[in-house]
């Protein structure tokens, strides 16, 4: 199968040029030098795969795929083959020339915070394993890197953990498979070693066990508290779609309480062109809003605004006793006049639940629809009480509670439709899953859709002896406050602030600072 002369395959698998780059870097230098002293690996093989490795590298000088991970792998391809075969006389234009595009695309496509900028877990490690070979060749063999790329790698390594739920499950965020199929202790294994950082797999999420996280540039944050079995943890996405892989997912939630996920990004099962890839990669599939029935359309825009980083744009409050975040989408709606704007703040008591409050603003607002993406488990709608409630016997289970200051809500539970395709996650096949739906309608056109949510889990029992209400229920209000009553005990008042997102919980307010973390 020889490299073909004067065009870069046609499309064809086999001289793509990702597939050139991941045969090379390791398939094929692991068996060369595997097999290098055993007896029956003749000098007329050594010969030929030494020739077919100098083709790969001249088709990579030649040719370049998308400039994303593809570019990446592609390039540290050059780089290595420049390194360990200083034979060639093109050795050193390839070493050179992979070094250029290894420092260039670091800079480009992996942010500060350390976020590949296609913001997919699976496609993340992928992408900045691309960077590893080369970085501990140069060390070994003093070839000089940039002081920026020792950093900017090491950071690739605290995203990964930082994103880890605490069984050390990856969220399936844009085309990373499914809701539970990537998990990312074998990258992190490579950046303790690499790094001499063995914090980074003391645990499943790494340092950052029972803590929140920040990643401003991916615009993703992680509200977290506990270890084991107690451990709490959620997340909200408030930045860009990315470069490449992305959905329609602004502002999408997840949840996971006392081992388990229960509200996942539903992944993607794979890239045929079908009702299922079409419908995982809309806005209908995510933990998030439609508006006017309609979804998203953000990750069909131009490159610039798909990869603009979040940081400044997202508020941020991380305290002792609760945490939240807050963000805005303002992007157009499919079909929809300019205007419109989605704006979501996750509330966070340590150790207990969440509140999540969602506001829609624009003239040609009159209905929002809030969607929740449960993992496949029993999901019961309690009519009497308006609440949705998983029923798993002798395990923990999660209350989502919908309120509405104004308007008219609807609430329903969808699982495994297909005409049109709709509560399914994926987990290596397409797997049924129920997803509560609670949709609002205005009661007056272009005012402000409020709705609020709350997430309550609890370890044990058929219910959770909670019951959530509004104390202030007038939609031209600027604050909401809800309160959570139990059977025993004072009941839990938190207030918020539509206009600016302030919080207080029993009268004490969050440490607002300046919003921003």
């Amino acid at each position: 199968n020889p490299e073909p002369e004067g065009h870069n395959g046609g499309g064809d698998p086999a001289w793509e040029t990702l597939s050139v780059a991941v045969r090379g870097c390791p398939t094929w230098l692991d068996a060369f030098f595997g097999l290098l002293d055993d007896p029956h690996f003749r000098d007329a093989t050594r010969v030929e795969i030494l020739k077919s490795l100098h083709g790969h590298a001249e088709h990579l000088l030649r040719y370049t795929g998308y400039a994303n991970n593809w570019l990446i792998v592609e390039s540290r391809l050059l780089f290595v083959l420049g390194v360990i075969f200083p034979e060639f006389r093109r050795a050193s234009a390839w070493l050179e020339t992979g070094r250029e595009r290894l420092t260039r695309e670091l800079e480009r496509q992996v942010w500060p915070d350390g976020a590949d900028w296609e913001l997919s877990p699976g496609y993340h490690m992928m992408a900045c394993s691309g960077f590893l070979v080369p970085f501990e060749l140069a060390r070994l063999n003093a070839i000089r890197l940039p002081d920026s790329f020792s950093s900017r790698l090491t950071a690739t390594f605290d995203y990964v953990a930082g994103l880890s739920r605490p069984d050390g499950t990856l969220p399936s965020v844009n085309d990373s498979g499914g809701w539970r199929k990537r998990a990312g202790r074998s990258y992190l294994a490579l950046g303790a070693e690499q790094f001499a950082r063995p914090e980074l797999t003391a645990s499943p999420e790494g340092p950052y066990a029972g803590r929140s996280r920040a990643f401003p540039d991916a615009g993703i944050y992680v509200l977290a508290s506990g270890t084991g079995s107690d451990a709490l943890w959620s997340f909200l996405d408030g930045g860009p779609p990315g470069a490449s892989h992305c959905h329609d997912d602004a502002l999408q939630l997840e949840f996971f309480a006392y081992g388990r996920p229960f509200i996942v990004d539903p992944g993607i099962t794979g890239y045929l062109s079908d009702a299922w890839t079409d419908y995982y990669r809309r806005t209908h599939a995510h933990n998030t809003v439609l508006v006017n029935g309609v979804g998203q359309t953000w990750a069909h825009m131009g490159l610039d605004s798909r990869t603009r980083s979040a940081r400044g744009r997202v508020q941020a409050v991380f305290g002792d006793r609760m945490d939240w975040v807050r963000a805005t989408y303002d992007q157009p709606y499919d079909g929809q006049p300019e205007g419109l704007s989605h704006t979501r703040a996750l509330l966070f008591v340590r150790g207990r639940y969440w509140v999540v409050f969602d506001e829609v603003k624009g003239a040609a607002a009159r209905e929002m629809e809030a969607r929740f993406q449960f993992v496949p488990m029993r999901l019961t709608l309690d009519r009497r009480r308006r609440v949705f409630r998983t029923l798993r016997q002798s395990l923990a289970n999660l209350e989502l509670w919908p309120l509405a200051p104004a308007g008219r809500l609807k609430l329903s539970v969808a699982t495994g439709e297909t005409a049109p395709v709709g509560g399914w996650v994926s987990d290596g096949e397409d797997q049924p899953a129920p997803q509560a739906r609670i949709r609002l309608t205005g009661d007056v056109p272009g005012e402000p859709l409020r709705l609020v949510t709350v997430v309550y889990p609890f370890s044990q029992g058929v219910n959770s002896g909670m019951h959530a209400r509004l104390r202030r229920s007038r939609v031209d209000e600027a604050v909401v406050e809800v309160e959570l009553r139990r059977a025993s005990g004072a009941p839990d008042r938190i207030t918020y602030a539509w206009s600016d997102g302030r919080i207080a919980r029993n009268g004490e307010p969050s440490d607002w600072a300046d919003g921003r973390l």
